[in-house]
């Protein structure tokens, strides 16, 4: 069984296949179990995700007032740089005078400065600052299952930028995309249906293969670059029907262990009944002594708080 752990570096070097750097930074933001489309429990990671805008070159003179500015400057980083002090009085005079440089160029984004490296050099010094896109659309999703690690879909929000701007891609071209970037889909499986749609996200294709057995992959696309910007398995599985007891063993590991951390120790689950539901229970043990029974209820975990003395009784 996969732990939390671990399903949370698989996410973050997901996040860095999918939005790679030095053009973009990500950062976890969310991790939480839900109940993913195809029926399987879910870990679902989200990320802030921040696009480098480009290098910004500062002179500083003898007295460390910052004087000429270059934007865009090239790369951010080069040989006998440092970072800048942040007990430096002339840092925010400094990063100022970069980002009102990066706005004159970039007018249309809100700019934030991540990053600033100086190196002394003949008459003051030089620093180089890399400034940021700090935008709504900055959000990546993605799910993965919480027993086996397996990737179920992702959603880059920040790859649909630009999709309004021209014309989109016919549809012979959005299917020859759609099967060239999909991830690996199921034996069998056929394209049933693209279509192009207008949301709220951007404008996007939306090309859905079908299989054996209930099996879909939804593909997402750029409209207008046919770039993959998100994929989802549905079907397969029934929703309404209770998971198999290894399923519920990890969508309970997962939920105890991201509310409780780490060290919290679960239960091998039960089955039980609720309101004529059949559900799943566990008894779970806090790092700090605290104990709780754990019921999982169509594929939402709840946690009840007990007295000690409770256990040895039914969870």
């Amino acid at each position: 069984m996969v732990t939390t752990g671990e399903l949370r570096r698989r996410a973050e070097a997901w996040a860095a296949e999918v939005l790679p750097g030095p053009r973009w930074r990500v950062e976890l933001t969310e991790e939480r179990p839900r109940r993913h489309r195809s029926g399987r429990a879910s870990y679902r990671a989200r990320f802030r995700a921040w696009e480098l805008a480009g290098a910004a070159r500062v002179r500083l003179g003898p007295g460390g007032q910052p004087g000429e500015v270059v934007f865009p400057a090239g790369e951010l980083e080069a040989p006998g740089f440092a970072p800048l002090p942040d007990d430096l009085p002339a840092r925010p005079l400094v990063l100022e005078a970069a980002l009102a440089a990066a706005r004159r160029s970039i007018p249309e984004d809100a700019l934030g400065a991540r990053l600033a490296l100086w190196r002394q050099v003949r008459g003051g010094a030089e620093v180089v600052v890399a400034v940021e896109r700090a935008r709504p659309d900055g959000e990546l999703a993605l799910d993965l299952d919480p027993e086996t690690g397996e990737r179920l879909g992702l959603l880059a929000l920040p790859l649909l930028r630009g999709s309004r701007r021209s014309a989109a891609l016919g549809r012979m071209t959005a299917l020859a995309r759609a099967r060239e970037q999909a991830p690996p889909l199921p034996d069998g499986a056929r394209p049933v249906r693209a279509r192009l749609l207008e949301r709220p996200i951007g404008r996007l294709w939306r090309v859905r293969y079908q299989a054996a057995g209930g099996v879909a992959v939804v593909v997402t696309l750029h409209a207008r670059s046919g770039q993959l910007v998100g994929w989802e398995r549905t079907g397969g599985r029934a929703v309404p029907r209770a998971p198999a007891r290894d399923e519920a063993a990890a969508a309970l590991r997962l939920t105890v262990e991201l509310r409780l951390g780490d060290r919290a120790r679960v239960s091998a689950p039960v089955p039980g009944a609720r309101g004529g539901r059949r559900v799943w229970l566990a008894v779970v043990h806090a790092p700090d002594g605290r104990l709780f029974r754990a019921v999982l209820d169509g594929g939402r975990v709840e946690l009840v708080r007990r007295d000690p003395a409770a256990l040895g009784r039914s969870a």
